[in-house]
């Protein structure tokens, strides 16, 4: 996603729009 120059919780929310549930643990914790 970094190409889209979001913010680490505008891709987290984006994620969930697209595919909910796909963000969890480890990916979560890394973007933060």
């Amino acid at each position: 996603m970094k190409h889209y120059h979001l913010t680490a919780n505008e891709t987290i929310a984006w994620i969930r729009i697209c595919r909910p549930g796909s963000v969890i643990g480890h990916q979560q914790r890394w973007l933060e």
